[in-house]
């Protein structure tokens, strides 16, 4: 797309973090809040075995569009507020922890992105999906960036 588009350089925006969801599972199951990791597994194969029937019948525009819909972007974020978030005991905090992490993953990801960005440059941002609903609400919320929502480009009418 860059090379369609002639564009000298693509950035890699990427940061690392250490995603310690082992060590929140064996929490939550020695202190009586195995079943959130329960619901996470089952949420986590449905997602699965749904999206990859989807996948496997239709185009990768329709899969872009499909992804980045509302209703899926806020089923995969609901995951960090509906379960690991709500995972700890007394002062421990560890789900929190996990998220927090995650958040700061994706602040870091939004800071690179301006760090390179002049005024008035178009940027395209490519993701996975459980990092949109956060990386939104950053450049939503930025005074110096809009927002321009995929589906304008990925779905041609206006049934989203």
């Amino acid at each position: 797309m860059a090379q369609l588009m002639g564009h000298e350089q693509i950035y890699a925006v990427d940061e690392s973090n250490d995603w310690f969801m082992d060590r929140v599972a064996a929490f939550a199951k020695e202190n009586g809040q195995g079943e959130l990791i329960e619901r996470l597994a089952g949420i986590g194969k449905a997602v699965v075995a749904r999206e990859s029937e989807f996948n496997s019948t239709h185009t990768l525009l329709e899969n872009l569009a499909h992804a980045n819909r509302p209703e899926s972007l806020i089923e995969n974020h609901r995951i960090y507020v509906d379960i690991l978030a709500r995972i700890g005991k007394g002062d421990n905090h560890i789900g929190v922890d996990l998220v927090a992490d995650w958040y700061k993953r994706n602040i870091k990801i939004f800071a690179n992105v301006t760090r390179i960005a002049d005024p008035g440059d178009r940027v395209l941002v490519l993701y996975g999906q459980g990092h949109v609903s956060i990386l939104n609400q950053l450049f939503r919320d930025a005074s110096d960036f809009e927002l321009v929502d995929p589906l304008s480009y990925l779905i041609a009418d206006d049934t989203r």
